[in-house]
């Protein structure tokens, strides 16, 4: 088996830049994001080439990049099979797991009960408008 062996030079100032997203609606996609853990808007754009709306959101470090296409493939992917090669979820950090669980069930979210996760820390899972799969990880 061969493997890509090429290595980047260590850089302690790298950090993931963003997430790319497609999403059926970039209005409701921005609506949850915003309202649901508190995005913003940084820039709104369209990709002509390949017939997209876009825009990039910021939360603190993280950007996430949402796309929007006018014929969108739905997924067949099973997102809780870890098994499946791929991005499974992205999760978000929380200081009080239970406390933002009660807060998003009000909004009218479904929201999985916290559980203990291998890694000796509570977790629990959400999905997006799009059905992306989203963790509150309690660290």
């Amino acid at each position: 088996m061969v493997f890509f062996n090429a290595k980047i030079p260590y850089n302690k100032h790298m950090k993931i830049h963003h997430i790319a997203l497609t999403v059926n609606s970039l209005v409701e996609s921005i609506k949850f994001y915003e309202e649901t853990f508190g995005f913003n808007i940084i820039k709104e754009f369209e990709k002509k080439e390949i017939s997209a709306k876009a825009v990039f959101m910021q939360l603190g470090d993280v950007s996430i990049e949402l796309f929007e296409f006018p014929d969108t493939k739905q997924s067949c992917d099973d997102l809780t099979d870890l098994k499946t090669i791929g991005i499974r979820h992205f999760a978000f950090e929380v200081n009080d797991i239970n406390r933002t669980v009660a807060n998003l069930r009000e909004q009218g979210l479904e929201v999985t009960d916290p559980q203990m996760g291998s890694s000796g820390h509570n977790f629990c899972n959400l999905t997006d408008p799009n059905g992306i799969r989203l963790e509150l990880y309690e660290k």
